[in-house]
């Protein structure tokens, strides 16, 4: 990221997400100016960040909605797992990239749709 600018934190972690939840997380993004424009990319459909957007220093709402992930949720695996990806930070002199976790964690035999 240019000189100009910095982020608090390089990581994102969300901790455990139970089946049909979601979660929230705050990024703050600093710039010494106000014309310093922000485009943010996402690296995953589970990832959801609000205003895509941004000019100058603000605040960015990062939601992580993995309900759609059936392949965990529904799946015959573990009762918990790692998922991680990204959110880049575009600017004019460059990107910088937070990396975004979460622990999806289902309870023991909850398989939604399948019979044992």
């Amino acid at each position: 990221m240019h000189e100009d600018s910095s982020v608090t934190g390089t990581a994102v972690h969300f901790g455990f997400i139970d089946r049909d939840q979601t979660a929230v997380r705050s990024l703050e993004i600093s710039a010494r100016s106000e014309s310093i424009a922000t485009h943010i990319r996402v690296g995953a459909d589970w990832i959801h960040v609000s205003p895509e957007r941004l000019t100058g220093t603000a605040a960015i709402r990062i939601t992580a909605d993995p309900r759609m992930l059936s392949g965990f949720w529904d799946g015959r695996t573990r009762e918990s797992a790692m998922i991680e990806s990204w959110i880049d930070l575009v600017q004019k002199y460059g990107i910088t990239r937070v990396i975004v976790r979460a622990i999806l964690r289902r309870q023991a035999g909850d398989v939604r749709g399948r019979s044992s």
